[in-house]
């Protein structure tokens, strides 16, 4: 059964895991990406106009942004996994056809 607790809370520890593990490599490699992408747009090395720096900038913050939703949805999707693992696993057979009354 789908939990909105459990998702919401694999998604705040996919979320922490993102902000301690990725956002510095996904802020390097996504300067990198918006630098590559203005020496492709212009034919010449990157220089510093203001199309150069925008791309740049632009491919840092889709860089950080799609590392953080991925993140994101791996720990929710886990988060899910658990919580229904973890509910599977805890119900007994008794409880599960009894209605709370002795025969």
């Amino acid at each position: 059964m789908f939990r909105k607790s459990s998702f919401l809370s694999g998604a705040a520890i996919g979320l922490l895991a993102y902000l301690i593990f990725a956002l510095v490599p996904s802020l390097v490699w996504g300067g990198y990406a918006g630098a590559l992408l203005a020496r492709g747009l212009s034919a010449a090395p990157a220089s510093s106009t203001l199309t150069g720096q925008a791309l740049t900038i632009l491919g840092t913050v889709l860089g950080a942004a799609g590392a953080c939703a991925l993140f994101m949805a791996v720990g929710a999707a886990i988060g899910v996994g658990l919580s229904s693992a973890m509910n599977s696993l805890g119900r007994h057979p008794a409880q599960q056809g009894s209605s709370g009354r002795k025969p």
